[in-house]
């Protein structure tokens, strides 16, 4: 199979591999979705081919995330979202 084909699943596998060994469990409906529950608090990663965005009830919580994933994957922090 062609590698550019292969790229974006090879890169989705190893972003699913590090959200789960982050403790995020992948929606069974969607997934694109990743989500980690600590308590009342909820830390949420959608993907959209290569866009991600993260959010949640914890900042610190996000900020360590982002971090994480940034060590691993080649990101750039775009900011807030906005309407």
């Amino acid at each position: 199979m062609d590698w550019a084909i292969q790229s974006p699943r090879a890169w989705f596998g190893r972003l699913s591999y590090s959200m789960r060994e982050y403790g995020f469990k992948q929606a069974l409906a969607d997934h694109i979705l990743f989500y980690k529950r600590d308590g009342d608090d909820i830390t949420l990663l959608i993907v959209y081919v290569n866009d991600m965005i993260v959010t949640g009830s914890n900042i610190s919580e996000i900020e360590k995330l982002q971090c994480r994933l940034a060590k691993e994957l080649e990101m750039k922090d775009l900011g807030a979202l906005s309407t």
